[in-house]
């Protein structure tokens, strides 16, 4: 952003027939970070924000927490606009995407860089006027975990003015007058030499940016899909103490993030020895020492743990069994985990076994229901 404050906002109509309209595939969510019509038709006055320089970025922080645990990006959009309401004037953008965001006050913190377009395809985007720019990025297979999906566009060459003087097409916002209407920690702006920032509350020296310099929120759109697999099946095993097992977990599975994705066995008796297994052949219901074996084998076993739960005296069924399956397959938690366990895609079925000598051998065992889960990036 030039510190100038040659940064002036460029209102303009966009018409009907115009502007390219987004729309999503078949079990996708459509997802809007500005007011606009989701179809823009008739006349709409939007903001040109001149200032924007090559080298610096827009960006928004879409909350998919409500569409799935695993959420993968179909496509982005996002909006270019000459101040005169002409078309096909181009500039070269860059698309990058982060799985995650935190904030101090205005200033932002983005998680991890899941995705570079230019990086990844080893080529550039065209923006042109007066359109709202939409990218197929479904090939890709970009997963948001984090519940907060941050899209980012650079500005990497834009030849329709300068840095200084300002620019007559550059990225718009749905509004341009006062009072200021930026959604707090939504938009986000990167300013050479400063970083991120929220544009609603950022200030360059006494001046505020919204709604003197801009104002509104980034034209911005995308659409994504739940790819989330983790699921229960198969039937439990009920144990001597009449309770019935059950599986759940928090976080997701992953590849690279060596924690967070904790399989518990609850319902359990206390104090008692077992261990996950697992497999990646799929489901299975095979009748196994007076239950069922929810794996197709071959079967292979994660470290043994304890079910915890209520100290002797007491037998009860306060027994938990809880597997850190991240830490495990990255090789944190010993074992011998298998090789694909660290590969995206891959498909881990799970069941806990366990002692319970309520039962005569050799159906002295617990047994929860299966877990099906796909591991993520």
């Amino acid at each position: 952003m030039h510190r100038t404050l040659l940064f002036t906002l460029g209102g303009l109509l966009l018409s009907a027939g115009t502007a390219s309209a987004q729309t999503c595939g078949p079990n996708e969510v459509f997802l809007k970070n500005d007011t606009l019509p989701d179809i823009p038709t008739g006349p709409l006055a939007v903001a040109v924000i001149r200032g924007l320089c090559e080298g610096e970025a827009m960006g928004a922080v879409f909350d998919v927490a409500s569409v799935g645990t695993m959420v993968q990006l179909q496509n982005a959009a996002f909006g270019f606009f000459n101040v005169a309401g002409a078309n096909g004037i181009q500039a070269i953008v860059n698309l990058k995407v982060h799985d995650g965001i935190t904030w101090s006050g205005g200033i932002p913190t983005l998680g991890p860089e899941v995705f570079d377009w230019e990086s990844a395809t080893g080529s550039s985007i065209a923006a042109t006027t007066h359109a709202i720019n939409t990218l197929d990025v479904s090939g890709q297979n970009i997963v948001i975990t984090s519940g907060k999906m941050v899209v980012t566009w650079w500005m990497d060459f834009n030849p329709n003015g300068t840095c200084a003087g300002g620019y007559t097409s550059d990225f718009g916002t749905d509004d341009g007058s006062a009072p200021c209407s930026a959604v707090p920690q939504r938009n986000l702006l990167f300013v050479q030499g400063t970083g991120w920032r929220d544009p609603s509350t950022f200030a360059i020296g006494p001046i505020q940016l919204c709604p003197q310099y801009y104002n509104g929120n980034w034209i911005m759109r995308a659409c994504v899909k739940n790819v989330s697999t983790t699921t229960s099946y198969c039937t439990a095993k009920q144990n001597s103490f009449g309770c019935i097992p059950a599986m759940n977990w928090t976080g997701n599975p992953s590849a690279t993030s060596g924690s967070g994705f904790n399989i518990r066995g609850a319902n359990v008796r206390n104090q008692k020895p077992g261990l996950l297994l697992y497999s990646l052949q799929g489901r299975a219901a095979t009748p196994f020492t007076g239950g069922f074996l929810c794996l197709t084998p071959p079967v292979k076993r994660a470290p043994g743990i304890s079910s915890g739960g209520n100290n002797a005296p007491f037998q009860d069924c306060s027994g938990v069994y809880q597997f850190d399956f991240n830490a495990f397959a990255v090789g944190a938690l010993g074992g011998t985990p298998l090789p694909q366990l660290t590969v995206p895609g891959t498909r881990v079925n799970a069941q806990y076994w366990g002692r319970d000598a309520g039962f005569s051998p050799p159906n002295n065992t617990t047994l929860t229901d299966g877990i099906e889960f796909d591991i993520g990036p």
